[in-house]
């Protein structure tokens, strides 16, 4: 048995390997295969720590392989990112069980709330007249589901990871990937916890590093995470390491903001409907000056500030919205990393996988067009994120990175 998990690790943390252990003692797998968000993750920023670095956690910790999510899906709405996941996860042929992070572990609640959303023809009817209240696409969408299916099945996709984890059953859905779902109720954080491991977020160890430094953080994530974080960094600087990512990333976009015609930010994925207009006069106020600024400006009751996030960092990348439908469906299983037990699966992937499975970037060449494009967007948002960290190698690490744990022998 193989278990699959789609994550971003944003560090990797003590609830992670709660659920990582579940998933492995609930199903009895010899494997557990992890789908990795990229440098850029769902909610639009750019990640504390690159994806390298968050494979190496995720083995070091007991998953035996990590697969990368592609940027297009990485950086895009709840339902594109699940469908991405799963499709890689099913495109492997040796994926036999999907497990996430949810409030509410009960299959068969999530089940009958997933099986209403993919009632597609019932539900974007009620979903576009809610939009057209000035609602957010999750509480149209939460609203909708409560017409069609009742107050019940509505209540469980008022929890974001609920909402996820039915994203993650309609893919298989609309797939047809035959993936058995297995729910891990999620810890609840406590900045207290036990004196010896205190649990806290993934978000409230971010904001830990980000203002105190790695050291406060290290007491809050196991010990491979803790190793991760001291050789990222090593300075203890760290308010102002990520004011200077900030700053590079906002006067970037000012730049692409200003020069940019509406017609081209109109084209930018998920942009359009006169949101190219809010974020050309946005940019110009005097008030904004950040990127956090900038978002909090431009979102509206509709268009949730995680969506212009993923809308900014699309103006960064150029990514289009023609792009992403041409791409959209296509995947690879590009290898970030694996473990001892790890090789062994991988030599059988190659074997039964239906998806190309890359170790390396250096010959595109081999893959039809949409493939070659979605390694060009991984390669230009690995740049992207060099470039934000004051990193001046921009392509190459990218095309020689070599997965963590092959320096072992293949």
């Amino acid at each position: 048995m193989t278990v699959g998990i789609v994550a971003e690790y944003d560090p990797f943390h003590r609830g992670h390997l709660y659920q990582m252990r579940q998933a492995r003692e609930k199903t009895g797998a010899e494997y557990v295969v992890v789908v990795l968000g990229g440098d850029f993750l769902q909610r639009g920023m750019p990640s504390l720590v690159d994806k390298r670095a968050r494979a190496r956690m995720a083995v070091d910790a007991g998953a035996d392989l990590v697969l990368a999510l592609p940027y297009i899906y990485s950086v895009n709405s709840a339902r594109e990112y699940a469908l991405g996941a799963v499709r890689i996860l099913a495109g492997t042929g040796c994926v036999e069980a999907i497990s996430f992070g949810c409030e509410t572990d009960d299959p068969e609640q999530l089940n009958s709330a997933a099986s209403i959303m993919s009632r597609e023809g019932e539900l974007s009817p009620l979903i576009r007249e809610q939009l057209s209240r000035g609602l957010s696409f999750p509480e149209a969408m939460t609203r909708s589901v409560e017409q069609l299916g009742g107050r019940e099945a509505a209540e469980i996709l008022r929890k974001p990871n609920n909402l996820l984890a039915c994203e993650y059953l309609r893919a298989c859905r609309e797939t047809g990937a035959s993936l058995t779902p297995v729910p891990v109720r999620r810890l609840q954080s406590t900045a207290s916890g036990t004196s010896e491991e205190p649990y806290l977020s993934a978000s409230e160890i971010r904001q830990h590093i980000r203002t105190q430094g790695v050291l406060a953080a290290l007491p809050c994530v196991p010990e491979s995470t803790a190793n991760v974080l001291r050789d990222a960094f090593p300075e203890t600087d760290m308010p102002a390491r990520f004011r200077d990512v900030e700053r590079r990333m906002f006067t970037l976009l000012k730049y692409r903001l200003l020069t940019a015609d509406r017609q081209e930010l109109k084209r930018i994925c998920l942009a359009g409907e006169g949101l190219e207009n809010r974020l050309k006069a946005a940019v110009t106020k005097e008030s904004v000056q950040t990127v956090s600024a900038l978002a909090d400006e431009v979102k509206t009751r509709r268009y949730t500030r995680a969506r212009i996030m993923r809308i900014l960092t699309h103006v960064l990348m150029d990514f289009r919205e023609e792009d992403f439908q041409w791409l959209r469906g296509a995947g690879c299983a590009r290898v970030l990393a694996f473990s001892d037990r790890g090789r062994t699966l991988l030599k059988k992937m190659r074997k039964t996988s239906s998806v190309p499975v890359l170790s390396n970037l250096a010959r595109p060449d081999r893959y039809d067009a949409r493939i070659r494009r979605i390694l060009e967007l991984e390669i230009r948002a690995a740049g992207l994120y060099r470039m934000l960290h004051g990193d001046s190698d921009l392509t190459g690490g990218e095309i020689r990175y070599v997965p963590y744990g092959a320096q072992k022998g293949t």
